[in-house]
């Protein structure tokens, strides 16, 4: 049920490297990061699925966009 809170961010979720790992960004309407999600793939499978949503640490992360 929790994951229904974060569903009104997935029109602005973008994918991006999040300190080198794959993951992804969900941006509030005026533009700052609200949570971000990391994934850790071993071999084709995702192994483990790490969800960041508080503000002070999220101002320390390395954030780089991913190319479509």
């Amino acid at each position: 049920m929790r994951a229904f809170a974060f569903r009104r961010f997935a029109d602005s979720a973008t994918r991006a490297l999040i300190n080198g790992v794959p993951g992804g960004v969900a941006w509030t309407p005026d533009g700052r990061v609200f949570s971000v999600v990391s994934l850790t793939v071993a071999g084709s499978r995702i192994v483990s699925i790490d969800i960041l949503a508080d503000p002070e640490r999220l101002a320390h992360l390395d954030l780089a966009p991913v190319a479509g």
